[in-house]
């Protein structure tokens, strides 16, 4: 069984792997941390929309995609200040 991935599953593999890295090399640098955060809500945000599309009742939705938002918002806000 041949799986196809599509341009937005391409995007989320090269999103986790560069968050990924950034996550390792955050040990010696603070800010590298942070942006692996980031890049890693913004992949949940990402799939959070995807599985919403699908099923609009689960409330574990909305919770994660408020969740996703708002560490997008913590870390943006500590990068800055």
């Amino acid at each position: 069984m041949k799986k196809t991935f599509n341009q937005l599953d391409k995007i989320q593999i090269v999103i986790a792997i560069v968050a990924l890295l950034l996550a390792i090399l955050g040990f010696m640098y603070d800010n590298l941390t942070e942006i692996a955060f980031l890049l890693i809500a913004i992949n949940l945000l990402v799939n959070e929309m995807r599985s919403f599309r699908k099923d609009k009742k689960s409330i574990f939705s909305y919770l994660i995609i408020v969740m996703a938002i708002l560490i997008i918002f913590l870390s943006i806000h500590k990068l800055l200040y």
